[in-house]
């Protein structure tokens, strides 16, 4: 038997995902270099595949000595430190702190406090 023809359906769920998510994206290490935070909101599943840039934030990284590090928007929800004003430690405790700048709610996110660790050596290595 053959079929002259097909359907196809689109299948939305329904969900109740949050809609104020906020992914964070960022790696902050020792090495003399500019880091960058990426800050966006998921993409809602079945209708969209990407994430939307959250712009207009107040992004900062303090340490355990009272240091405060404020970033910069380079590009839509994209925030990058100053390299030679900012770089990691080994054995400090650093926080990320976002304020989100909405126009009908202020949100204010920080992580928390984490120390960075030096790399352990290699050991081994085999082939």
């Amino acid at each position: 038997m053959l079929f002259s023809g097909s359907c196809v359906t689109q299948f939305v769920p329904k969900t109740t995902e949050d809609q104020e998510l906020l992914v964070v994206e960022g790696l902050i290490t020792d090495k003399p270099e500019a880091y960058t935070i990426k800050l966006s909101r998921p993409f809602h599943l079945g209708i969209s595949n990407v994430a939307h840039p959250i712009t207009g934030c107040d992004v900062s990284i303090s340490d355990d000595l009272g240091e405060v590090f404020s970033f910069s928007e380079t590009t839509p929800g994209s925030y990058t430190s100053d390299p030679t004003y900012f770089q990691g430690v080994i054995g400090r405790i650093y926080t990320l702190h976002i304020k989100t700048n909405n126009a009908n709610n202020i949100l204010n996110y920080e992580s928390i406090p984490v120390e960075l660790k030096a790399v352990p050596p290699i050991d081994s290595l085999y082939l």
